[in-house]
């Protein structure tokens, strides 16, 4: 998974960022201009009306404890245009489960779409247009547990006072598992990929869904700290 690559959610977390909650606002007002913030923002989706209120309506309820902290209103105004970073860094904080359970919803994409699988690779694969069409193939189940996960993460970074420890071996390891488990032919097409020799959006679908395939056969304390390394890799690069 290239480093460079941007989560779906960060840049959809982004894109709500004006919805703030502050603490002195009584709930049904908050509320209201919750509900019409997350309106205004998910007309210009490119989806019809049922399919944006779908995702408006996860949206608002999931990331709800976000746009509520103080922590997030802070980090807003000391750094502007900065919040896709927080998912993404936050992510090596939450536990194993949650983890592969945001691994498995990426795996279900990457599988359904090779456009989403590619962006999955590379995020200058895919516009914002696409990371949504990309959720809007989710399941509401999916779809709510997707961004729980990402609102867990984002709190998890705003709430951290150390950066995540480094975990170069962690990284190591698990790479060169997954490289020697795979067949010749299919170890020099994922190198190629890996350092950027092969380029199309084929490749890159390939290589993924190798990565993907192979991560569930490790073995499983090698599996949960490999995703956690490779997931810090991506989020400080």
């Amino acid at each position: 998974m290239k480093p460079r690559r941007t989560d779906v959610i960060a840049t959809t977390v982004g894109v709500l960022a004006a919805v703030l909650v502050t603490g002195g606002v009584k709930a049904a007002i908050v509320r209201a201009r919750i509900d019409d913030r997350v309106e205004s923002l998910t007309k210009g989706w490119p989806f019809d009306d049922a399919t944006r209120t779908r995702m408006g309506r996860v949206v608002e309820r999931e990331l709800r404890p976000v746009f509520a902290s103080p922590a997030f209103d802070r980090f807003l105004k000391e750094n502007p245009g900065r919040e896709a970073q927080l998912p993404p860094r936050g992510m090596v904080r939450l536990n194993d489960a949650e983890l592969a359970a945001h691994l498995a919803i990426k795996k279900r994409l990457a599988f359904a779409s090779e456009a989403v699988c590619a962006c999955a690779w590379d995020g200058q694969e895919c516009s914002q247009a696409d990371n949504l069409r990309a959720l809007s193939m989710l399941s509401d189940e999916e779809l709510g547990t997707w961004y729980l996960i990402s609102a867990r993460a984002t709190l998890a970074e705003l709430e951290a006072t150390e950066p995540p420890p480094s975990r170069a071996s962690d990284y190591d390891e698990g790479i060169r598992a997954i490289i020697d488990g795979l067949g010749t032919s299919e170890r020099e097409r994922f190198l190629e990929v890996s350092v950027g020799n092969a380029v199309s959006k084929t490749d890159k679908c390939f290589a993924m869904r190798t990565l993907f395939t192979r991560l569930e056969a490790l073995e499983p304390a090698l599996r949960a700290r490999f995703t956690r390394a490779m997931l810090n890799v991506a989020a400080t690069r």
